[in-house]
């Protein structure tokens, strides 16, 4: 399948900022392949206002994220303790607002994902400031398989507005 296995990632203390672009499968952080002992901890993923003028995004028209993981096979993985959304490093300022007849906006994306063992943990993240007007999913956590055990607990939920809501595993407090 051409993927290349990878065991024991540390994604932590990062700022990651304007992400969110428009193109296929975008986002800050995109895991694609098969993966083992996983962890996104202490992270902010945000879009600078102070680069674009303000934080709408139009024409979305493809699975965009802040945190997508996309096809292989996942065992051990952490999400925990992160700011998303919003424009700056503690999720705060102005909304990001995505428009457009996308597939899926989503703050964390688990799409097409081909095997999951032992449990998934999102945990003590701080979801703010978003704002998503698309057609299908939209959410904080979209789950789109229903393969693994999910661990979603301790999150901060706030400032979060979602025109639509479709099938499949929507997390929502």
């Amino acid at each position: 399948d051409g993927a290349i296995a990878s065991n024991d990632i540390t994604i932590s203390n990062c700022e990651i900022y304007d992400v969110l672009n428009g193109r296929d499968n975008a986002g800050g952080i995109v895991v694609n392949g098969d993966v083992t002992d996983l962890s996104i901890t202490g992270n902010s993923i945000y879009r600078d206002n102070s680069t674009h003028g303000d934080a709408s995004l139009s024409g979305i028209n493809t699975d965009q994220a802040l945190i997508h993981f996309y096809t292989g096979e996942y065992n051990g993985v952490t999400v925990s303790n992160n700011y998303l959304g919003g424009a700056n490093n503690t999720a705060g300022g102005t909304k990001i607002h995505g428009t457009g007849d996308g597939t899926t906006a989503a703050i964390i994306f688990m799409s097409t994902i081909d095997a999951v063992t032992g449990t998934i943990n999102i945990t003590g993240n701080t979801f703010k400031n978003m704002k998503w007007s698309n057609d299908d999913f939209n959410g904080s956590i979209v789950i789109s398989t229903d393969l693994g055990d999910y661990n979603i607990s301790n999150n901060t939920f706030s400032d979060l507005l979602y025109t639509s809501l479709a099938d499949g595993y929507v997390y929502e407090p």
